[in-house]
């Protein structure tokens, strides 16, 4: 866990691209907003590894999305039961759940639907917010801490020289 959080603070101080920090934040969420066991988290896996974004970051941010999700799914529950009840859209979900290979990504359950399009929903807005919260973090934040004396002597230890590499 400590090399997972090394990493990513690593990945905030240098120059790792502040978009491949964002896009690991916005995939972290749909990943932690979707039930674990689903065929659709592991097409969200397969399109983290697609990518270039930073490992430790998504992490981080699977652990802290979760945590939030605790607390948002009996709504997203709800918002998946009335878009599953909308009338329009009835003949799509019914030839998806008659379909052998829709059906693996069980679109017929409330909580799948609620959180696929509610992690949708908010990934540009994550994403976005994500890159403008790194670029502040380098710009500002970043240069305060690197004066710190209690950062300098961390900096010179061979204890975190290990944790880093």
């Amino acid at each position: 866990m400590l090399k997972m959080i090394a990493s990513l603070l690593k990945a905030l101080s240098n120059e790792t691209s502040p978009w491949q920090i964002a896009f690991a934040a916005s995939f972290a969420m749909i990943f932690a907003f979707l039930p674990f066991f689903t065929l659709l988290s592991v097409f969200v896996l397969f399109m983290l590894l697609s990518f270039r974004i930073n490992l430790g970051m998504f992490l981080v941010s699977v652990g802290f999305f979760k945590i939030f999700v605790i607390l948002i799914d009996p709504l997203m529950v709800q918002f998946g039961e009335s878009f599953l009840a909308i009338q329009s859209l009835k003949p799509i979900f019914d030839m998806a759940f008659n379909s052998d290979v829709l059906r693996l990504f069980h679109f017929n359950h409330t909580l799948v639907m609620g959180s696929m399009i509610t992690s949708f929903a908010l990934f540009v807005p994550v994403l976005f917010l994500t890159k403008f919260l790194v670029v502040k973090y380098r710009t500002h934040l970043l240069t305060r801490l690197n004066k710190l004396h209690i950062v300098q002597m961390l900096k010179a230890s061979s204890a975190m020289r290990w944790f880093i590499r």
